[in-house]
C-alpha cells in the first residue's frame, strides 16, 4: 500500500531577506497562530532567501530549459518541501526571485510570496506577473496572516495528489519512449526487410539482344505483396512471373518470396535440363503452396510466361491473375485467358495454359491489380483511387507502344511513375503496382491506344 505522509509531517519552509525579529514578528508567529484547526501544524524551517536558492540549485535538472514536465522527464521529482512561503523586502533584486520561482516550478514545490509594492508601478506589475506565470501565489504584504495560513494549508493539502500525477507523469513519458524506441526499432526492421526483398526481385532484366524489359515496382508500403522475377531459363528461352499475395506488407511479402523461390522452371541439369511449362510449374507451385499453408487463409494470384527467343512465341499460364495485355503494332489490345485458381486453395487445381505470338511486333504486358485503382478514370470521381477503372488498360498499352527501343522503353516507363507520382492519393497507394513489359525487338511499333 502506497505510504502517505500526514499533515503533520510536512515540512514548511519561510525563507525571507528580512531580519529574523522583523520575520517572526510580522509573518511567522501570527501565520502558524492562524494555522487552520482541521490541520495538523506543520515542521517550520526557517532559511534566508540566498540559502533557499541554493537548496533549489542542489535539486534543479541539469538542462535549465526544460519546464516542470520535462524536469519530471529529467528525473527531478521531489520538492524542497511541502509547501514554501517567501517573503520579499523592498531591496530583494528581482531577477533573483524570478530564478528562485523558476527552481520551484521546476521541483514541482507549491509557494506563496508576499512581495512590498515597489516604485515605479510598472516594475511591481512585472514581477507578479512573471512569479505567477511560474505557479506561484503573489500577495501584497497587507495580506492577514490567517490568509495565508489558509492557501499554504490548502496548497499541502494539494501537494500528495501532485505528488501521484507527477509520479504518473512520469511513468507514462518513461513508457512513451519505451514506445518511441520500439517504433524506431520496427521501422529500421521494417527498413532492412524492404532492403532484402528487393535483393531477392530481380529489378533488372536479363540482357538479351532480342527482347527489352520495363518494370515498374512500387511497393505500397515498406515491403510489397508483389514480386516478379525475369530469368534466362536457357539459351533460347526466357520466364518471366509475376505474383501477388492478398495482402498487404511483412506477411504479404514473405509469401511472395516463398512463391517465386518456389517456382519449378527447369528440371534436370546441363544437356538434360527441360523448361517446365508454364501451366505445369504453376500446378506444382500451387500443391507445394497448399502443403505449407496448412488450413491457413493464405492466397495469391500469379502469371507465368515463358518466351521462346527464336519464334517468339509465348506460353502463358495464369493461377487467378488478371489476364496480361498483348498489344499489337497498330494498337490493338486483346487479353488471352487462361483458367486457373488461385494459388493456395486446392492442392490438385489444375491450370490451363495459352500460347501468344509476339513474332509480328506485339507487345505483352504483366501487371498487378493495384494497377486497376492506381490509374483513376475519367469524369466524376476521376481521382478518386479508391474506385477500380479500365483506363489502366490504356495506360499500359501506351507504356507498351512507347517501346521503338531500350532507351524509349525505359523512357517511357520513367514517365509512367512520374505520372503515378503527380496524382492524387499517389502518397498513400492504395494497393502495391508492378508491371512488367515484354517487347521483342522485331518491328517499331506505331500505333497508339485512344483513351
Amino acid at each position: 500500500m502506497e505510504h502517505v505522509k500526514r499533515l503533520g509531517d510536512r515540512r514548511l519552509i519561510i525563507a525571507t531577506d528580512m531580519s529574523v525579529r522583523n520575520a517572526e514578528e510580522r509573518w511567522i508567529t501570527p501565520t502558524l497562530r492562524y494555522w487552520p484547526d482541521h490541520l495538523e501544524t506543520p515542521k517550520v524551517q526557517r532559511v534566508g532567501l540566498y540559502e533557499l536558492r541554493s537548496m533549489l540549485d542542489e535539486t534543479k535538472p541539469h538542462d535549465r530549459g526544460l519546464g516542470a514536465r520535462d524536469s519530471l522527464a529529467a528525473g527531478v521529482l521531489d520538492p524542497v518541501a511541502d509547501a514554501v512561503l517567501i517573503i520579499v523586502g523592498p531591496g530583494y533584486p528581482s531577477t533573483h526571485l524570478y530564478q528562485i520561482a523558476d527552481h520551484l516550478d521546476r521541483t514541482i514545490t507549491p509557494a506563496v510570496v508576499v512581495i512590498t509594492d515597489r516604485e515605479p508601478v510598472e516594475h511591481a506589475r512585472l514581477a507578479r506577473g512573471v512569479l505567477q506565470h511560474h505557479g506561484v501565489l503573489v500577495e501584497s504584504d497587507k495580506v492577514s496572516p490567517g490568509h495565508l495560513s489558509s492557501a499554504l494549508g490548502a496548497l499541502m493539502l494539494r501537494q500528495p495528489a501532485l505528488e501521484r500525477l507527477a509520479s504518473e507523469l512520469r511513468l507514462g513519458q518513461l513508457s512513451q519512449q519505451q514506445i518511441h524506441d520500439e517504433l524506431d526499432r520496427v521501422h529500421i526492421e521494417l527498413h532492412k526487410a524492404a532492403t532484402l526483398q528487393h535483393e531477392f526481385v530481380r529489378c533488372a532484366a536479363p540482357y538479351t539482344p532480342d527482347v527489352d524489359f520495363g518494370v515498374i515496382y512500387r511497393p505500397a508500403t515498406y515491403v510489397s505483396g508483389d514480386i516478379f522475377d525475369i530469368e534466362q531459363l536457357d539459351e533460347h528461352h526466357i520466364g518471366i512471373f509475376l505474383a501477388d499475395a492478398v495482402g498487404h506488407g511483412v506477411p504479404a511479402g514473405m509469401l511472395t518470396l516463398f512463391i517465386s523461390r518456389s517456382l519449378p522452371k527447369i528440371d534436370g541439369f546441363a544437356g538434360a535440363a527441360r523448361v517446365v511449362p508454364p501451366s505445369e510449374a504453376l500446378a506444382r507451385l500451387n500443391h507445394a503452396y497448399c502443403g505449407r499453408a496448412q488450413g491457413q487463409s493464405r492466397f495469391a494470384t500469379a502469371v507465368y510466361g515463358v518466351l521462346n527467343t527464336r519464334t517468339m512465341q509465348m506460353r502463358m499460364a495464369t493461377a487467378g491473375h488478371p489476364a496480361p495485355l498483348i498489344v499489337a503494332p497498330n494498337g490493338d489490345v486483346s487479353r488471352p485467358t487462361s483458367d486457373g485458381p488461385l494459388l493456395g486453395v486446392f492442392p490438385d487445381g489444375l491450370f490451363n495454359e495459352v500460347t501468344v505470338d509476339l513474332s509480328d511486333g506485339s507487345r505483352a504486358v504483366f501487371f498487378s491489380d493495384g494497377f486497376e485503382v492506381a490509374s483513376p478514370s475519367e469524369g466524376p470521381g476521376a481521382f478518386d483511387v479508391s474506385l477500380a477503372s479500365r483506363r489502366h488498360e490504356t495506360e499500359l498499352a501506351n507504356l507498351a507502344l512507347a517501346a521503338d527501343d531500350r532507351e524509349g522503353l525505359a523512357h517511357a516507363v520513367t514517365a509512367m511513375q512520374a505520372k503515378l507520382d503527380t496524382q492524387i492519393g499517389s502518397l498513400h497507394q492504395a494497393d502495391d503496382v508492378t508491371a512488367v513489359v515484354i517487347a521483342p525487338r522485331v518491328q517499331p511499333a506505331k500505333g497508339r491506344v485512344a483513351a
